[in-house]
């Protein structure tokens, strides 16, 4: 990941009831003392080659998060739930992937609502080692898990995740 156009290492709030818009065309960085929330949706767009890094906070009544020409990174080691959404969190990757930073961390926690990630030319999460078939990993046992690569959410609603090859999902303390 790199540190992008963006980079928030404050909080940024917005107080009243309406969105908090954050948009790029060259990378925007959430960093571990960063936060952007709001009262309404919070919405991130990056058109650019470099990535999006989510390794603070971001918190809303429903959160979208889209991503062109480039990788959405999310998770922190010292950090818990960094996506939280009061609604439905939408995530969008026209051209890039979903990729842990390399935490068993929870990443996308939904109260209420619902997660959707689409990547049809992306991944969501990265593949794991042992219990392969060729290039199928499928199962629930050790050598199918590997929650450093995995997606690790926390949602009270449906998920749908939709790739061009791997999805790597892991509910933690959900079912």
């Amino acid at each position: 990941s790199n540190s992008g156009d963006i980079n928030i290492n404050g909080n940024l709030k917005n107080f009243g009831s309406g969105n908090v818009d954050v948009i790029s065309t060259n990378g925007i960085n959430v960093s571990t003392t960063g936060s952007v929330s709001g009262n309404g949706r919070v919405n991130i767009l990056n058109n650019g080659v470099n990535n999006t890094n989510i390794e603070g906070k971001l918190t809303g009544k429903g959160v979208d998060i889209t991503n062109k020409q480039s990788d959405l990174y999310v998770g922190n080691r010292s950090i818990n739930d960094n996506v939280v959404s009061f609604g439905n969190i939408n995530i969008n990757l026209e051209d890039g992937s979903l990729i842990n930073n390399g935490t068993t961390n929870t990443h996308f926690v939904t109260n209420g609502g619902n997660l959707s990630i689409k990547t049809p030319k992306g991944s969501v999460g990265e593949q794991v080692g042992g219990g392969c078939v060729g290039n199928v990993c499928t199962g629930v046992d050790t050598s199918s898990r590997d929650l450093y690569k995995s997606i690790n959410v926390r949602v009270d609603g449906t998920v749908n995740a939709q790739s061009k090859d791997v999805v790597n999902l892991a509910s933690i303390d959900a079912d």
